[in-house]
Protein backbone atom coordinates (compact mmCIF):
# COMPACT_ATOMS: atom_id res chain seq x y z
CA UNK A 1 0.00 0.00 0.00
CA UNK A 2 1.30 3.48 -0.89
CA UNK A 3 2.76 5.08 2.24
CA UNK A 4 1.17 8.41 1.40
CA UNK A 5 -2.24 6.76 1.48
CA UNK A 6 -1.50 5.31 4.92
CA UNK A 7 -0.32 8.69 6.19
CA UNK A 8 -3.44 10.41 4.83
CA UNK A 9 -5.69 7.81 6.41
CA UNK A 10 -3.99 8.20 9.78
CA UNK A 11 -4.30 12.00 9.53
CA UNK A 12 -8.01 11.76 8.74
CA UNK A 13 -8.67 9.48 11.69
CA UNK A 14 -6.39 11.52 13.91
CA UNK A 15 -8.31 14.70 13.14
CA UNK A 16 -11.56 13.10 14.20
CA UNK A 17 -9.90 11.64 17.29
CA UNK A 18 -8.48 15.04 18.34
CA UNK A 19 -11.79 16.82 17.72
CA UNK A 20 -13.67 14.24 19.77
CA UNK A 21 -11.10 14.50 22.55
CA UNK A 22 -11.10 18.29 22.86
CA UNK A 23 -14.81 18.51 22.11
CA UNK A 24 -15.52 16.19 25.02
CA UNK A 25 -14.32 18.75 27.51
CA UNK A 26 -11.68 16.44 28.91
CA UNK A 27 -9.44 19.43 29.50
CA UNK A 28 -12.29 21.53 30.94
CA UNK A 29 -12.04 23.91 28.00
CA UNK A 30 -15.14 26.04 27.47
CA UNK A 31 -15.78 27.95 24.27
CA UNK A 32 -14.89 31.60 24.58
CA UNK A 33 -16.21 33.16 21.45
CA UNK A 34 -16.44 36.70 20.13
CA UNK A 35 -15.00 38.31 23.25
CA UNK A 36 -14.71 41.94 22.16
CA UNK A 37 -11.50 43.81 22.79
CA UNK A 38 -12.74 47.24 21.73
CA UNK A 39 -12.90 50.26 23.99
CA UNK A 40 -16.06 51.39 25.70
CA UNK A 41 -16.32 54.34 23.35
CA UNK A 42 -16.04 52.10 20.29
CA UNK A 43 -18.40 49.28 21.16
CA UNK A 44 -19.59 49.90 24.72
CA UNK A 45 -17.91 46.72 25.90
CA UNK A 46 -14.99 46.17 28.28
CA UNK A 47 -13.27 43.59 30.43
CA UNK A 48 -12.48 44.77 33.92
CA UNK A 49 -9.14 44.56 35.71
CA UNK A 50 -8.53 41.22 37.43
CA UNK A 51 -9.45 42.40 40.91
CA UNK A 52 -10.94 39.90 43.38
CA UNK A 53 -14.72 39.95 43.65
CA UNK A 54 -15.84 40.78 47.18
CA UNK A 55 -19.14 39.60 48.59
CA UNK A 56 -20.88 42.01 50.94
CA UNK A 57 -20.62 40.58 54.48
CA UNK A 58 -23.84 39.33 55.97
CA UNK A 59 -24.98 41.59 58.76
CA UNK A 60 -26.19 40.22 62.07
CA UNK A 61 -29.72 39.14 61.47
CA UNK A 62 -32.54 39.89 63.78
CA UNK A 63 -35.73 37.91 63.88
CA UNK A 64 -36.87 37.17 60.35
CA UNK A 65 -40.38 36.78 59.12
CA UNK A 66 -41.63 33.35 58.25
CA UNK A 67 -40.80 32.44 54.68
CA UNK A 68 -43.77 32.31 52.31
CA UNK A 69 -43.91 30.91 48.80
CA UNK A 70 -45.91 31.70 45.68
CA UNK A 71 -46.10 29.81 42.40
CA UNK A 72 -46.61 30.63 38.74
CA UNK A 73 -47.34 27.66 36.51
CA UNK A 74 -47.80 27.05 32.78
CA UNK A 75 -47.86 23.93 30.63
CA UNK A 76 -44.08 24.22 30.20
CA UNK A 77 -42.76 25.15 33.66
CA UNK A 78 -43.56 25.73 37.32
CA UNK A 79 -41.81 28.68 38.99
CA UNK A 80 -41.72 29.16 42.76
CA UNK A 81 -40.87 32.46 44.48
CA UNK A 82 -39.96 33.23 48.08
CA UNK A 83 -40.54 36.24 50.33
CA UNK A 84 -36.87 35.91 51.32
CA UNK A 85 -35.39 38.32 48.82
CA UNK A 86 -38.55 38.34 46.71
CA UNK A 87 -36.61 36.00 44.44
CA UNK A 88 -36.85 32.78 42.48
CA UNK A 89 -36.19 29.51 44.32
CA UNK A 90 -37.31 26.94 41.76
CA UNK A 91 -38.02 26.72 38.02
CA UNK A 92 -38.98 23.18 37.06
CA UNK A 93 -39.56 22.15 33.47
CA UNK A 94 -42.69 20.14 32.85
CA UNK A 95 -41.96 18.44 29.52
CA UNK A 96 -41.58 14.71 30.02
CA UNK A 97 -38.11 14.47 28.43
CA UNK A 98 -36.64 17.23 30.61
CA UNK A 99 -35.87 15.07 33.62
CA UNK A 100 -32.75 14.13 35.56
CA UNK A 101 -31.92 11.30 37.92
CA UNK A 102 -31.84 12.13 41.63
CA UNK A 103 -31.60 9.56 44.38
CA UNK A 104 -32.42 6.76 41.97
CA UNK A 105 -35.52 8.33 40.45
CA UNK A 106 -36.29 10.67 37.58
CA UNK A 107 -37.29 14.20 38.58
CA UNK A 108 -38.08 17.34 36.55
CA UNK A 109 -35.05 19.46 35.73
CA UNK A 110 -34.82 22.52 37.98
CA UNK A 111 -33.04 25.42 36.30
CA UNK A 112 -32.41 27.10 39.68
CA UNK A 113 -29.08 25.51 40.62
CA UNK A 114 -28.01 27.59 43.63
CA UNK A 115 -28.54 26.61 47.27
CA UNK A 116 -31.70 28.61 47.84
CA UNK A 117 -32.16 27.47 51.44
CA UNK A 118 -28.78 28.43 52.90
CA UNK A 119 -27.58 31.11 50.44
CA UNK A 120 -30.61 33.10 49.36
CA UNK A 121 -28.34 35.96 48.25
CA UNK A 122 -27.48 33.72 45.27
CA UNK A 123 -31.07 33.26 44.16
CA UNK A 124 -31.99 34.32 40.62
CA UNK A 125 -34.14 37.40 39.93
CA UNK A 126 -32.95 39.38 42.94
CA UNK A 127 -33.27 43.16 42.69
CA UNK A 128 -30.15 44.94 43.94
CA UNK A 129 -29.61 48.63 44.67
CA UNK A 130 -25.92 48.73 43.88
CA UNK A 131 -25.15 52.41 44.44
CA UNK A 132 -26.60 55.57 45.88
CA UNK A 133 -29.20 54.14 48.23
CA UNK A 134 -28.34 53.55 51.88
CA UNK A 135 -26.84 50.11 52.42
CA UNK A 136 -29.53 47.64 51.44
CA UNK A 137 -29.18 44.41 53.42
CA UNK A 138 -28.07 41.30 51.57
CA UNK A 139 -30.97 39.35 53.01
CA UNK A 140 -34.29 41.11 52.74
CA UNK A 141 -37.77 40.02 53.77
CA UNK A 142 -40.49 40.94 51.30
CA UNK A 143 -44.18 40.81 51.99
CA UNK A 144 -46.37 38.71 49.75
CA UNK A 145 -49.11 41.17 48.76
CA UNK A 146 -51.11 39.09 46.31
CA UNK A 147 -50.96 36.05 44.07
CA UNK A 148 -53.10 34.28 41.49
CA UNK A 149 -52.56 32.00 38.48
CA UNK A 150 -50.94 34.70 36.38
CA UNK A 151 -49.29 37.13 38.81
CA UNK A 152 -47.33 37.30 42.09
CA UNK A 153 -46.69 40.61 43.88
CA UNK A 154 -44.08 41.30 46.61
CA UNK A 155 -43.28 44.52 48.44
CA UNK A 156 -40.59 45.83 50.79
CA UNK A 157 -39.73 49.21 52.32
CA UNK A 158 -36.10 50.22 52.77
CA UNK A 159 -34.86 53.69 53.79
CA UNK A 160 -38.04 55.42 52.60
CA UNK A 161 -37.87 53.48 49.33
CA UNK A 162 -40.90 51.36 48.61
CA UNK A 163 -39.93 48.45 46.38
CA UNK A 164 -42.56 46.40 44.58
CA UNK A 165 -41.73 43.33 42.50
CA UNK A 166 -44.33 41.76 40.26
CA UNK A 167 -43.81 38.46 38.44
CA UNK A 168 -46.33 37.67 35.71
CA UNK A 169 -46.70 34.98 33.08
CA UNK A 170 -46.25 35.63 29.39
CA UNK A 171 -47.73 34.06 26.27
CA UNK A 172 -44.23 33.31 24.94
CA UNK A 173 -42.83 29.87 25.86
CA UNK A 174 -40.66 29.64 28.99
CA UNK A 175 -40.96 33.36 29.73
CA UNK A 176 -42.27 35.63 32.45
CA UNK A 177 -42.11 39.37 33.14
CA UNK A 178 -40.41 40.93 36.14
CA UNK A 179 -41.75 44.44 36.80
CA UNK A 180 -39.91 46.26 39.59
CA UNK A 181 -40.95 49.71 40.80
CA UNK A 182 -39.13 51.89 43.33
CA UNK A 183 -40.88 54.89 44.91
CA UNK A 184 -39.26 57.54 47.09
CA UNK A 185 -41.65 58.00 50.04
CA UNK A 186 -39.30 60.32 51.88
CA UNK A 187 -38.78 64.07 51.67
CA UNK A 188 -35.18 63.97 50.39
CA UNK A 189 -34.01 62.90 46.92
CA UNK A 190 -32.53 59.42 46.55
CA UNK A 191 -29.90 58.46 43.97
CA UNK A 192 -30.36 54.83 42.92
CA UNK A 193 -28.83 52.40 40.50
CA UNK A 194 -30.65 49.12 40.21
CA UNK A 195 -29.66 45.70 38.88
CA UNK A 196 -31.45 42.39 38.41
CA UNK A 197 -29.45 39.19 38.86
CA UNK A 198 -29.46 35.80 37.16
CA UNK A 199 -27.34 33.25 39.01
CA UNK A 200 -26.28 29.64 38.73
CA UNK A 201 -23.97 27.15 40.39
CA UNK A 202 -22.27 24.03 39.09
CA UNK A 203 -20.35 21.64 41.29
CA UNK A 204 -16.81 21.19 39.93
CA UNK A 205 -17.33 17.44 39.98
CA UNK A 206 -20.11 17.78 37.39
CA UNK A 207 -17.72 19.05 34.73
CA UNK A 208 -15.21 16.23 34.92
CA UNK A 209 -14.98 15.12 31.32
CA UNK A 210 -14.00 11.66 30.19
CA UNK A 211 -11.32 10.97 27.59
CA UNK A 212 -14.00 10.78 24.93
CA UNK A 213 -17.74 11.27 24.91
CA UNK A 214 -20.32 14.00 25.00
CA UNK A 215 -18.95 17.35 26.19
CA UNK A 216 -19.85 18.07 29.84
CA UNK A 217 -22.76 20.42 30.32
CA UNK A 218 -20.57 23.36 31.34
CA UNK A 219 -22.33 26.32 32.88
CA UNK A 220 -21.44 29.63 31.23
CA UNK A 221 -21.84 33.27 32.08
CA UNK A 222 -23.13 34.93 28.93
CA UNK A 223 -23.89 38.40 27.65
CA UNK A 224 -24.83 39.67 24.20
CA UNK A 225 -23.90 43.34 23.79
CA UNK A 226 -23.09 45.63 20.88
CA UNK A 227 -23.37 42.78 18.40
CA UNK A 228 -20.86 40.51 20.18
CA UNK A 229 -21.38 37.50 22.43
CA UNK A 230 -19.34 36.85 25.56
CA UNK A 231 -19.41 33.44 27.22
CA UNK A 232 -17.13 32.00 29.87
CA UNK A 233 -17.20 28.96 32.14
CA UNK A 234 -16.37 29.00 35.85
CA UNK A 235 -13.00 27.34 35.23
CA UNK A 236 -12.00 30.02 32.72
CA UNK A 237 -13.50 33.09 34.42
CA UNK A 238 -10.54 35.11 35.71
CA UNK A 239 -12.03 38.59 35.78
CA UNK A 240 -15.36 40.36 35.69
CA UNK A 241 -16.69 41.26 32.26
CA UNK A 242 -19.06 44.13 31.63
CA UNK A 243 -20.88 45.99 28.89
CA UNK A 244 -22.10 49.46 29.95
CA UNK A 245 -24.78 49.68 27.24
CA UNK A 246 -26.43 48.14 24.17
CA UNK A 247 -27.20 44.83 25.92
CA UNK A 248 -29.53 42.40 24.13
CA UNK A 249 -29.60 39.90 27.01
CA UNK A 250 -27.44 38.51 29.79
CA UNK A 251 -27.64 35.37 31.88
CA UNK A 252 -26.24 31.93 32.59
CA UNK A 253 -26.60 28.80 30.51
CA UNK A 254 -25.39 25.28 29.79
CA UNK A 255 -25.13 23.34 26.54
CA UNK A 256 -28.88 22.76 26.48
CA UNK A 257 -30.53 25.32 28.78
CA UNK A 258 -30.54 29.08 29.30
CA UNK A 259 -31.58 31.51 32.02
CA UNK A 260 -31.62 35.03 30.52
CA UNK A 261 -32.56 38.57 31.51
CA UNK A 262 -33.84 40.61 28.58
CA UNK A 263 -34.26 44.40 28.66
CA UNK A 264 -36.82 46.27 26.53
CA UNK A 265 -35.84 46.80 22.89
CA UNK A 266 -35.46 50.55 23.28
CA UNK A 267 -33.21 50.48 26.38
CA UNK A 268 -29.84 51.34 24.87
CA UNK A 269 -28.51 52.48 28.25
CA UNK A 270 -28.97 49.07 29.92
CA UNK A 271 -25.65 47.32 30.71
CA UNK A 272 -24.50 44.01 32.08
CA UNK A 273 -21.82 42.53 34.31
CA UNK A 274 -20.78 38.86 34.45
CA UNK A 275 -18.51 37.46 37.16
CA UNK A 276 -17.82 34.56 39.49
CA UNK A 277 -18.37 34.96 43.24
CA UNK A 278 -16.00 33.46 45.84
CA UNK A 279 -18.47 30.59 46.26
CA UNK A 280 -18.16 29.81 42.50
CA UNK A 281 -21.64 31.11 41.78
CA UNK A 282 -21.87 32.43 38.24
CA UNK A 283 -23.58 35.81 38.53
CA UNK A 284 -24.91 37.81 35.60
CA UNK A 285 -26.39 41.23 36.29
CA UNK A 286 -28.56 43.47 34.14
CA UNK A 287 -27.72 47.07 35.13
CA UNK A 288 -30.03 50.06 34.69
CA UNK A 289 -28.88 53.66 34.41
CA UNK A 290 -28.47 55.68 37.57
CA UNK A 291 -31.47 57.83 38.47
CA UNK A 292 -32.26 60.52 41.06
CA UNK A 293 -35.69 60.06 42.63
CA UNK A 294 -37.20 63.21 44.02
CA UNK A 295 -39.67 63.09 46.90
CA UNK A 296 -42.75 61.13 45.83
CA UNK A 297 -41.20 60.15 42.48
CA UNK A 298 -41.06 56.53 41.25
CA UNK A 299 -39.21 54.55 38.59
CA UNK A 300 -40.27 51.26 36.98
CA UNK A 301 -38.06 48.61 35.37
CA UNK A 302 -39.41 45.83 33.17
CA UNK A 303 -37.34 42.76 32.43
CA UNK A 304 -38.36 39.77 30.34
CA UNK A 305 -37.07 36.51 31.82
CA UNK A 306 -36.40 33.42 29.71
CA UNK A 307 -35.64 30.12 31.47
CA UNK A 308 -35.84 27.06 29.29
CA UNK A 309 -34.20 24.92 26.62
CA UNK A 310 -31.96 26.35 23.92
CA UNK A 311 -34.44 25.36 21.24
CA UNK A 312 -33.45 27.13 18.02
CA UNK A 313 -37.01 27.83 16.91
CA UNK A 314 -38.21 29.10 20.30
CA UNK A 315 -35.19 31.36 20.79
CA UNK A 316 -35.53 32.75 17.27
CA UNK A 317 -39.18 33.66 17.87
CA UNK A 318 -38.28 35.22 21.23
CA UNK A 319 -36.04 37.75 19.47
CA UNK A 320 -33.45 39.89 21.27
CA UNK A 321 -30.73 37.74 19.61
CA UNK A 322 -31.33 34.96 22.17
CA UNK A 323 -30.50 32.42 19.46
CA UNK A 324 -26.84 33.49 19.70
CA UNK A 325 -26.68 31.71 23.07
CA UNK A 326 -26.45 28.42 21.14
CA UNK A 327 -22.76 27.69 20.62
CA UNK A 328 -22.21 25.35 17.67
CA UNK A 329 -18.46 25.89 17.52
CA UNK A 330 -16.28 25.99 14.42
CA UNK A 331 -18.76 24.13 12.23
CA UNK A 332 -21.77 26.35 12.98
CA UNK A 333 -22.77 26.89 9.28
CA UNK A 334 -22.84 23.13 8.63
CA UNK A 335 -24.54 22.47 11.99
CA UNK A 336 -27.36 24.86 11.11
CA UNK A 337 -27.95 23.14 7.77
CA UNK A 338 -27.92 19.69 9.36
CA UNK A 339 -30.30 20.79 12.11
CA UNK A 340 -32.67 22.33 9.58
CA UNK A 341 -32.89 19.06 7.64
CA UNK A 342 -33.12 17.00 10.83
CA UNK A 343 -36.05 19.09 12.04
CA UNK A 344 -37.71 18.77 8.63
CA UNK A 345 -37.31 14.99 8.50
CA UNK A 346 -38.36 14.61 12.13
CA UNK A 347 -41.56 16.53 11.39
CA UNK A 348 -42.33 13.85 8.79
CA UNK A 349 -41.38 10.67 10.63
CA UNK A 350 -41.67 11.81 14.30
CA UNK A 351 -38.44 10.02 15.23
CA UNK A 352 -35.00 11.65 15.48
CA UNK A 353 -33.19 8.38 14.74
CA UNK A 354 -35.11 7.95 11.49
CA UNK A 355 -34.41 11.61 10.73
CA UNK A 356 -30.66 10.92 11.10
CA UNK A 357 -30.99 7.95 8.72
CA UNK A 358 -32.81 10.14 6.19
CA UNK A 359 -30.10 12.78 6.56
CA UNK A 360 -27.46 10.11 5.90
CA UNK A 361 -29.21 9.07 2.71
CA UNK A 362 -29.53 12.69 1.59
CA UNK A 363 -25.82 13.40 2.15
CA UNK A 364 -24.93 10.17 0.34
CA UNK A 365 -27.01 11.22 -2.67
CA UNK A 366 -25.41 14.67 -2.74
CA UNK A 367 -21.90 13.19 -2.61
CA UNK A 368 -22.75 10.27 -4.91
CA UNK A 369 -21.00 11.58 -8.07
CA UNK A 370 -17.74 12.23 -6.20
CA UNK A 371 -17.74 8.96 -4.29
CA UNK A 372 -18.75 7.13 -7.48
CA UNK A 373 -15.57 8.30 -9.20
CA UNK A 374 -13.55 7.43 -6.12
CA UNK A 375 -14.94 3.91 -5.86
CA UNK A 376 -14.59 3.39 -9.62
CA UNK A 377 -10.94 4.35 -9.37
CA UNK A 378 -10.49 1.99 -6.46
CA UNK A 379 -12.19 -0.81 -8.39
CA UNK A 380 -9.72 -0.42 -11.24
CA UNK A 381 -7.14 -1.52 -8.71
CA UNK A 382 -8.62 -5.00 -8.86
CA UNK A 383 -8.22 -5.04 -12.62
CA UNK A 384 -4.52 -4.16 -12.50
CA UNK A 385 -3.75 -6.01 -9.27
CA UNK A 386 -1.54 -8.53 -11.10
CA UNK A 387 0.57 -5.71 -12.52
CA UNK A 388 0.87 -4.12 -9.07
CA UNK A 389 2.02 -7.47 -7.66
CA UNK A 390 4.58 -7.78 -10.45
CA UNK A 391 5.96 -4.29 -9.70
CA UNK A 392 6.17 -5.10 -5.97
CA UNK A 393 8.02 -8.32 -6.76
CA UNK A 394 10.41 -6.76 -9.25
CA UNK A 395 11.38 -3.77 -7.06
CA UNK A 396 11.03 -5.31 -3.64
CA UNK A 397 14.52 -4.07 -2.68
CA UNK A 398 14.24 -0.59 -4.17
CA UNK A 399 11.43 1.48 -2.64
CA UNK A 400 12.09 4.55 -4.79
CA UNK A 401 11.90 2.66 -8.11
CA UNK A 402 8.87 0.75 -6.88
CA UNK A 403 7.06 3.99 -6.06
CA UNK A 404 7.98 5.46 -9.47
CA UNK A 405 6.77 2.35 -11.27
CA UNK A 406 3.50 2.26 -9.32
CA UNK A 407 2.81 5.95 -9.97
CA UNK A 408 3.44 5.41 -13.68
CA UNK A 409 1.05 2.44 -13.59
CA UNK A 410 -1.67 4.51 -11.83
CA UNK A 411 -1.25 7.34 -14.32
CA UNK A 412 -1.53 5.04 -17.32
CA UNK A 413 -4.77 3.54 -16.02
CA UNK A 414 -6.21 6.89 -14.72
CA UNK A 415 -6.21 5.78 -11.11
CA UNK A 416 -5.98 8.15 -8.15
CA UNK A 417 -4.02 6.30 -5.44
CA UNK A 418 -5.45 8.62 -2.77
CA UNK A 419 -9.03 8.22 -3.99
CA UNK A 420 -9.81 5.67 -1.31
CA UNK A 421 -9.71 8.38 1.35
CA UNK A 422 -11.91 10.81 -0.59
CA UNK A 423 -15.26 9.50 0.76
CA UNK A 424 -13.98 9.79 4.32
CA UNK A 425 -12.51 13.26 3.73
CA UNK A 426 -15.82 14.46 2.32
CA UNK A 427 -17.69 13.13 5.35
CA UNK A 428 -15.32 14.50 8.01
CA UNK A 429 -16.87 18.03 8.29
CA UNK A 430 -20.31 16.44 8.57
CA UNK A 431 -19.12 14.11 11.35
CA UNK A 432 -17.69 17.05 13.27
CA UNK A 433 -20.82 19.14 12.74
CA UNK A 434 -23.20 16.33 13.71
CA UNK A 435 -21.12 15.63 16.83
CA UNK A 436 -21.43 19.29 17.85
CA UNK A 437 -25.13 19.40 16.96
CA UNK A 438 -25.85 16.39 19.17
CA UNK A 439 -23.97 18.10 22.01
CA UNK A 440 -25.77 21.44 21.71
CA UNK A 441 -29.19 21.12 20.07
CA UNK A 442 -31.93 20.79 22.67
CA UNK A 443 -34.14 19.22 20.01
CA UNK A 444 -31.94 16.12 20.30
CA UNK A 445 -31.71 16.18 24.12
CA UNK A 446 -32.69 12.69 25.32
CA UNK A 447 -34.21 12.03 21.90
CA UNK A 448 -35.03 8.28 21.62
CA UNK A 449 -34.58 6.14 18.51
CA UNK A 450 -35.69 2.54 19.03
CA UNK A 451 -35.21 -0.44 21.31
CA UNK A 452 -32.25 0.21 23.66
CA UNK A 453 -31.31 3.61 22.15
CA UNK A 454 -33.23 6.03 24.38
CA UNK A 455 -30.91 9.04 23.99
CA UNK A 456 -29.23 9.76 20.66
CA UNK A 457 -26.99 12.36 22.32
CA UNK A 458 -25.48 9.72 24.65
CA UNK A 459 -23.30 6.68 23.87
CA UNK A 460 -24.88 3.33 23.10
CA UNK A 461 -25.30 1.83 26.61
CA UNK A 462 -24.70 -1.73 25.37
CA UNK A 463 -22.08 -0.93 22.69
CA UNK A 464 -24.10 -2.79 20.06
CA UNK A 465 -24.02 -0.15 17.32
CA UNK A 466 -20.26 0.54 17.66
CA UNK A 467 -19.59 -3.19 17.23
CA UNK A 468 -21.89 -3.36 14.18
CA UNK A 469 -20.13 -0.29 12.81
CA UNK A 470 -16.70 -1.90 13.28
CA UNK A 471 -17.85 -5.10 11.56
CA UNK A 472 -19.31 -3.20 8.60
CA UNK A 473 -16.13 -1.13 8.25
CA UNK A 474 -14.10 -4.36 8.24
CA UNK A 475 -16.28 -5.68 5.40
CA UNK A 476 -15.83 -2.43 3.50
CA UNK A 477 -12.04 -2.57 3.98
CA UNK A 478 -12.00 -6.13 2.64
CA UNK A 479 -13.84 -4.94 -0.45
CA UNK A 480 -11.30 -2.16 -0.96
CA UNK A 481 -8.48 -3.36 -3.22
CA UNK A 482 -4.99 -3.32 -1.76
CA UNK A 483 -2.65 -0.97 -3.56
CA UNK A 484 0.68 -2.33 -2.47
CA UNK A 485 2.32 -4.12 0.41
CA UNK A 486 -0.05 -6.80 1.74
CA UNK A 487 1.20 -6.36 5.32
CA UNK A 488 0.35 -2.65 5.23
CA UNK A 489 -3.00 -3.42 3.66
CA UNK A 490 -3.80 -5.86 6.46
CA UNK A 491 -2.82 -3.27 9.03
CA UNK A 492 -5.32 -0.77 7.60
CA UNK A 493 -7.96 -3.49 7.25
CA UNK A 494 -7.86 -4.25 10.96
CA UNK A 495 -6.71 -0.94 12.44
CA UNK A 496 -9.32 1.37 10.97
CA UNK A 497 -12.43 -0.65 12.01
CA UNK A 498 -10.91 -1.28 15.44
CA UNK A 499 -10.11 2.41 15.87
CA UNK A 500 -13.64 3.56 15.03
CA UNK A 501 -15.19 0.84 17.17
CA UNK A 502 -13.23 2.00 20.22
CA UNK A 503 -13.93 5.73 19.91
CA UNK A 504 -17.61 5.16 19.08
CA UNK A 505 -18.03 3.33 22.37
CA UNK A 506 -17.92 6.75 24.02
CA UNK A 507 -19.41 9.09 21.42
CA UNK A 508 -23.12 9.88 20.87
CA UNK A 509 -25.15 7.01 19.45
CA UNK A 510 -26.68 9.43 16.93
CA UNK A 511 -23.24 9.95 15.38
CA UNK A 512 -22.58 6.20 15.42
CA UNK A 513 -25.92 5.66 13.66
CA UNK A 514 -24.98 8.18 10.95
CA UNK A 515 -21.55 6.63 10.24
CA UNK A 516 -22.95 3.09 10.41
CA UNK A 517 -25.73 3.79 7.89
CA UNK A 518 -23.26 5.65 5.66
CA UNK A 519 -20.96 2.59 5.74
CA UNK A 520 -23.87 0.32 4.73
CA UNK A 521 -24.66 2.62 1.79
CA UNK A 522 -21.00 2.74 0.78
CA UNK A 523 -20.82 -1.07 0.75
CA UNK A 524 -23.91 -1.18 -1.47
CA UNK A 525 -22.40 1.44 -3.78
CA UNK A 526 -19.14 -0.48 -4.04
CA UNK A 527 -21.03 -3.68 -4.88
CA UNK A 528 -22.94 -1.90 -7.66
CA UNK A 529 -19.69 -0.67 -9.18
CA UNK A 530 -18.03 -4.06 -8.82
CA UNK A 531 -20.92 -5.74 -10.65
CA UNK A 532 -20.28 -3.54 -13.69
CA UNK A 533 -16.49 -3.96 -13.67
CA UNK A 534 -14.32 -6.33 -15.66
CA UNK A 535 -13.14 -9.47 -13.89
CA UNK A 536 -9.50 -9.37 -12.80
CA UNK A 537 -6.95 -10.86 -15.21
CA UNK A 538 -3.50 -12.31 -14.89
CA UNK A 539 -0.46 -10.16 -15.49
CA UNK A 540 0.12 -11.94 -18.80
CA UNK A 541 -3.45 -11.30 -19.87
CA UNK A 542 -3.21 -7.61 -19.01
CA UNK A 543 0.04 -7.22 -20.92
CA UNK A 544 -1.39 -9.11 -23.91
CA UNK A 545 -4.54 -6.99 -23.84
CA UNK A 546 -2.50 -3.82 -23.85
CA UNK A 547 -0.40 -5.05 -26.74
CA UNK A 548 -3.49 -5.98 -28.77
CA UNK A 549 -4.80 -2.48 -28.31
CA UNK A 550 -1.61 -0.98 -29.62
CA UNK A 551 -0.28 -0.16 -26.19
CA UNK A 552 3.23 -0.76 -24.99
CA UNK A 553 2.41 -1.56 -21.38
CA UNK A 554 5.20 -3.68 -19.96
CA UNK A 555 6.73 -3.91 -16.58
CA UNK A 556 10.28 -2.72 -17.14
CA UNK A 557 13.04 -5.08 -16.17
Amino acid sequence: MDKRLIILGVIVMGLFFVYAYFGSGAKHEAPRREVPEKTVEEKAVKQEAPAPIQERPLEKEGERKNEEFATLSTDLFEAEFSTHGGSLVSWKLREERFTEEKDGREEPIDLVTTNTKDFEENNPLRLELISGAADMPVRVDYELKSQDEKEVLFSHVHENLEIRKKFSTDSMPYQIWLTASIRNKGEEPHTIKAAVQMQGYQDPGEVEGGFLGRPPDLQMGICRAAGSTFRESADDMERAWSAPMEVSYTGVGTNYFLGALIPPYNSRSVGCKVYLTPLRVMRSELHFAQKILKAGEAVTYRVRVYMGPKHHGILTRAGHELVTSIDLGWFAPICKVLLWFLRLFQSWVKNWGLAIIMLTVLVKLVLWPLTQRSFASMNKMKEIKPLIDEVNKQYKDDQQKKSEALMALYKEHSINPLGGCLPMLLQMPIWFALYRTLASATELYKAPFALWITDLASPDPYYIMPIILGASMFIQQRMTPAMGDSAQAKMMMYFMPAFFTVIMLFLPSGLTLYIMVNTFLSIAQQKMIAAKSKPPQTAAGLIKGNSAGGGKRRVRK
